[in-house]
């Protein structure tokens, strides 16, 4: 066979076998029919290719013979025709081959005949045999001219049908690849989804300890707001309490807290603070109520979504199991282990889990965590918003805090600033109480000088009655010149009296003034130690003593650092009547009056001893001259003899 049509021939079964195969695998049964006319064509071809075989081997068996071998050598006719017989597999023209082929047989026969040896071939008597050779050749290239025709219609056939077969298997590769595809899609879908999953149950989880911490703020929120409404009537009531009691001290005579409560509006700034502290509360008090009633609506959503959760949770579990991932945990770590285990696994099986898988229920399963996603973010605002509402009520209880600290420290104030102005108060009191028991020791001891001084002219006094009585042994005459010492000595016994009597009033008095100043001293003093361990604790309250003590401990102790117990504000009533001496005071001024009395009458009674001296001096004088003249004794022996008697 000549290698042209053996290479076609081989090719075509080639064609055939691949054909065949890619038939089989890509499972294109109605193609097969084509292919069985296909074949059919090709068995065609083979008859043709071996009757073009038995004609080439005709023409090949004209020979000369051995005699004409000479001949055969120069003509050379069998090597000729079948030179060009072998053009045919060259040729790409038959009809061009087969008329080229008749006229060199015919030219070859006509040149054998033509020959000297053209009478020694039989083959040359017998035009029918050259005419059957020709006939045969035009015959044989016909037939092989109808038979390419019919090979290129079925190359034609052959070539569209593995266009067909190779779409189909390029179309199933596609379906594969589709399918894998949706498989990897799905697969990966569901890795998303789990993780979403675990996304929002560590949400949920969240947002359950999120309200957990809101409902113990809220509950703390809640007592903290009562403790407030509960404190602030306490406050107000306690505002008015002070209020009514500071004012007692300037009723009482405190004269710097009458000042101070001139200068500052100390009931005006607690009672306003007092008043907002109040507001406040109640406006907290709303807020956690809200607050409240959200979280128990938040924590029924909760519950309710952590039920669509855990629904979620089977579904997804079915479609893993359906695309092959089986886990026994529902982790996204765990998913694309199962997931990159059926993709990188066998092909039919992955195949088989991709035609199984129902994308809808996933699609659904999408949808519902999408939802229960957006559900979970609504919780979270809602946390976000009560958490805002009790960071709001958090911040006015603050105010409320910061407006009773305010109101508290104006009553703390109010009180220090009151305690301070009453202690000056009290500290000028027994100021002059002291200033007044020195005055009145003072006054007494003036009044025993005065009476000192008396009793010294009492003395003269009878010493001047002394010398009259003498006077009037030795000159009886003499009585009758004492009548002026007499009434001198009269009016000086009774300034004595007078100022004795003087003297014991005052000595009586200061006596009382003394005894009541130091009474005074010391209620000041009790009730000045009793007042401040009342308002001031771990006041330790003063012992007593002499006057210095006493004073010092009002005046020298200063206020205590700690604040003041402001529900023992009544301990101002304690202080009445503290300051009032007036009664001291008057008793002083006539102990005063008494021994200005006393050293009145002393001056007087001093002048009346000086009088009745020299009354009673002149008195003698006068009765020695009378009896110096009665008894002619010169008067200068009278006057001296009763002078020496007198010394």
């Amino acid at each position: 066979m000549p290698l042209r049509w053996r290479a076609i021939r081989m090719s075509m079964q080639a064609l055939l076998k691949s054909l065949r195969t890619a038939l089989w695998r890509a499972g294109c049964f109605f193609l097969l029919l084509h292919y069985g006319r296909v074949e059919s064509f090709f068995r065609m071809l083979g008859k043709s290719c071996h009757q073009l075989q038995k004609n080439k081997k005709l023409i090949e068996m004209i020979d000369t013979g051995d005699e004409c071998k000479s001949y055969t050598e120069k003509y050379n006719v069998s090597i000729r025709l079948s030179s060009y017989a072998e053009k045919l597999d060259e040729m790409e023209n038959l009809t061009e081959w087969k008329n080229e082929m008749v006229k060199l047989v015919d030219q070859t026969h006509k040149e054998v005949k033509s020959s000297a040896y053209s009478r020694r071939l039989w083959t040359l008597k017998d035009g029918e045999k050259v005419r059957e050779v020709v006939q045969a050749t035009r015959n044989l290239t016909d037939k092989l001219v109808v038979t390419l025709e019919l090979f290129e219609t079925v190359r034609v056939s052959v070539d569209e049908a593995n266009k067909t077969v190779n779409n189909t298997v390029n179309s199933m590769e596609n379906v594969n690849k589709t399918m894998l595809s949706a498989l990897e899609g799905n697969g990966t879908l569901l890795y998303q989804l789990v993780g979403q999953h675990s996304e929002v149950s560590a949400q949920l989880h969240e947002a359950k300890g999120r309200l957990a911490t809101t409902q113990g703020n809220i509950n703390s929120t809640m007592k903290a707001n009562e403790n407030a409404l509960a404190v602030a009537p306490a406050t107000e009531s306690l505002v008015k309490y002070v209020n009514g009691n500071i004012p007692l001290l300037s009723l009482f005579g405190y004269s710097s807290v009458s000042r101070q409560l001139r200068g500052a509006k100390i009931a005006s700034e607690t009672t306003h603070d007092a008043s907002d502290a109040k507001s406040a509360a109640l406006m907290a008090s709303e807020l956690p109520g809200s607050a409240n009633s959200n979280a128990s609506i938040v924590q029924v959503e909760i519950g309710r979504e952590i039920g669509s959760l855990e629904s979620i949770k089977p579904q997804l579990m079915k479609h893993l199991n359906e695309t092959g991932i089986n886990i026994s945990s529902l982790t996204a770590e765990a998913c694309d282990k199962g997931l990159s285990k059926v993709l990188n696994g066998s092909l039919v099986v992955a195949f088989s889990r991709a035609a199984g898988l129902k994308s809808s229920g996933v699609v659904k399963a999408q949808e519902a965590l999408k939802k229960l996603k957006a559900e979970v973010g609504l919780v979270n605002a809602k946390l976000d918003y009560n958490n805002g509402s009790l960071q709001e009520a958090e911040k006015v209880l603050q105010d409320v805090d910061q407006h009773d600290e305010a109101v508290m420290s104006t009553v703390n104030s109010s009180i220090v600033e009151a305690v301070s102005g009453a202690m000056k108060d009290l500290c000028e009191t027994m100021k002059e109480l002291y200033t007044l028991r020195l005055d009145s020791t003072s006054l007494n001891k003036e009044a025993e000088g005065i009476l000192a001084n008396v009793s010294v002219l009492v003395g003269l006094f009878n010493a001047t009655r002394n010398k009259m009585n003498e006077a009037v042994k030795t000159i009886p005459t003499a009585a009758e010149y004492f009548g002026v010492a007499n009434k001198e000595l009269a009016v000086s016994t009774r300034a004595t009296n007078k100022v004795e009597k003087l003297h014991s009033t005052v000595q009586s008095e200061i006596s009382s003034f003394l005894e009541e100043q130091m009474k005074y001293e010391k209620r000041i003093n009790d009730t000045h130690a009793d007042f401040m361990k009342k308002l001031f604790t771990n006041t330790s309250s003063s012992t007593g003593g002499n006057s210095p003590t006493l004073l010092d401990s009002v005046c020298g102790s200063g206020l205590p650092t700690t604040s003041p117990n402001v529900n023992a504000a009544a301990a101002f009533l304690t202080l009445q009547n503290l300051t009032n001496i007036g009664a001291l005071n008057a008793m002083s001024k006539g102990n005063k009056l008494k021994v200005g009395k006393m050293r009145e009458s002393l001056k007087k009674t001093n002048g009346i001893s000086d009088n009745a001296e020299a009354a009673v001096k002149r008195a003698i004088e006068m009765a020695l001259q009378d009896d110096a003249r009665r008894h002619c004794t010169p008067f200068y022996m009278q006057l001296f003899n009763v002078v020496r008697r007198l010394l």
